[in-house]
């Protein structure tokens, strides 16, 4: 009989149910997923805008910067309309339109004076008018030099741009160097080859004419060129040693004086003002030494008394650069001898016993206190018995140097061309003259046009 097995019954489980799965959270793109800690709580999040580490807690995933609150923007200020340029502009020449047309008219209608007391010159006068002076254009050359001479507010204008000038450390201003020491310089001309064989050959020309006259030439080098140890750096001055050497070289019949090696010889000396263009009078003195023995005076006097007429004078140099810190000595001379002397002015007639004009020291130019400044013509006698009379070309140089060649000679008639416009031929007749001499500084001696013309009219 077969036997059926029964399968044994197995006991009844009670089925688990299966735990519906949380529902999962969204995945923050902007963060990793939470580390588990070390006992498996999750770790804390770190906070906003810092660095999320990555699990494996090395690369930096992201970086959050926290904005910044936006500050509230200021409402500009109300600016004030600016004038446009063009009425700026108008406004500009309207104002200039009317300073010159009042100066202009001041000039026209204000006295005109004859000297300048500031700039020691003399002024321009009008030019006459002419049709042929305007055809050559000589009229309005003279009409731009006569309102530049006289236009009102001139001499304050000048004196603002000397003062900025120096206030900048100019060391040149108005044609002057300002130089070491206190000294101020004339800035020297430059003088070309043309203009020194043309006043060579003029000379040249004189004395070919007048045979009976002997002719001699003393031709003074400016301060710039003998004092150059003096000047500010880089400053620039002629030689003026070639240029007279050059010129004596050219002369023929007239002979003529070293005064550049006299004056050269005593450089450091006081022998030039420092507030003035002229020599003073101990520079007078080595050149009338070194004059006098061209000229063969025989023995000179040795001795001298001196006076000093001031020492507060400021000179032409001063009064163009406004530099008035420093004073100069003017000192007069007194050959001790015999000789007397009379001073003539023959165009007004005055005589005087001195060449001194004393009253001079105290004004405005103390240099005039030799025969009260320059003249056209300047007559002299004396009681030195040596039948020998002289004729003077001259400049300003010239008058400080007679108080030292006066004994030497019966009579000395000194002629300026720049002032004395007239012929020589009466003073040629008048006067039987043995000797000429011309006496300058360099300056004026090449650059003087009137000479040559008043030459001309003794030949």
């Amino acid at each position: 009989m077969e036997i059926l097995s029964v399968p044994e019954k197995q006991p009844n489980k009670t089925p688990v149910p299966q735990k519906t799965p949380a529902p999962q959270k969204k995945e923050d793109v902007c963060a990793p997923p939470l580390p588990t800690g070390e006992r498996g709580t999750a770790a804390a999040r770190p906070p906003a805008g810092r660095v999320r580490i990555s699990p494996d807690l090395t690369q930096p995933r992201e970086t959050r910067v926290p904005r910044k609150p936006e500050t509230p923007q200021k409402k500009p200020a109300p600016q004030k309309e600016a004038l446009p340029k063009a009425k700026t502009s108008a406004a500009v020449t309207a104002v200039t339109l009317t300073v010159t047309l009042v100066l202009g008219v001041l000039t026209l209608l204000l006295p005109k004076k004859t000297v300048s007391e500031t700039e020691k010159r003399v002024l321009a006068a009008a030019p006459a008018f002419s049709a042929d002076a305007v055809m050559k254009g000589e009229y309005q050359a003279g009409a731009e030099t006569y309102l530049l001479d006289h236009f009102a507010g001139r001499n304050a204008l000048a004196a603002v741009y000397r003062t900025t000038a120096r206030w900048m450390g100019a060391k040149k201003t108005d044609g002057v160097y300002i130089g070491r020491e206190g000294h101020l310089f004339l800035v020297p001309a430059a003088v070309d080859d043309a203009s020194v064989l043309a006043r060579a050959e003029a000379l040249n020309a004189f004395a070919a004419a007048h045979p009976e006259i002997s002719c001699w030439a003393a031709v003074a080098p400016n301060a710039a060129c003998v004092q150059r140890s003096y000047l500010p750096e880089h400053a620039e001055a002629p030689d003026q040693q070639a240029l007279l050497a050059a010129f004596t070289d050219r002369l023929a019949g007239v002979k003529s004086a070293d005064l550049y090696g006299a004056l050269s010889a005593h450089a450091d000396e006081y022998i030039y003002y420092l507030t003035d263009h002229h020599w003073t009078s101990l520079g007078a003195k080595y050149a009338f030494e070194a004059l006098s023995r061209t000229m063969e005076l025989g023995p000179t006097v040795g001795d001298y008394r001196t006076a000093v007429g001031t020492d507060r004078f400021l000179g032409t140099l001063s009064a163009k650069t406004g530099k008035t810190d420093v004073y100069d000595v003017i000192e007069l001379y007194f050959p001790q001898t015999d000789v007397k002397y009379y001073v003539e002015d023959p165009v007004s007639g005055e005589e005087s016993g001195s060449m001194f004009v004393t009253d001079a020291l105290s004004g405005s130019d103390p240099y005039t206190v030799f025969f009260g400044g320059n003249k056209g013509v300047i007559r002299i006698r004396t009681t030195a018995d040596t039948s020998r009379r002289l004729l003077v070309f001259k400049d300003s140089y010239a008058n400080a140097f007679m108080q030292f060649l006066y004994p030497y000679f019966d009579e000395i008639v000194m002629v300026d061309p720049r002032y004395e416009y007239d012929s020589l031929q009466p003073l040629l007749r008048r006067y039987a003259f043995t000797d000429a001499l011309w006496l300058y500084n360099a300056d004026t001696f090449f650059s003087d046009a009137t000479l040559p013309e008043l030459l001309e009219d003794t030949e």
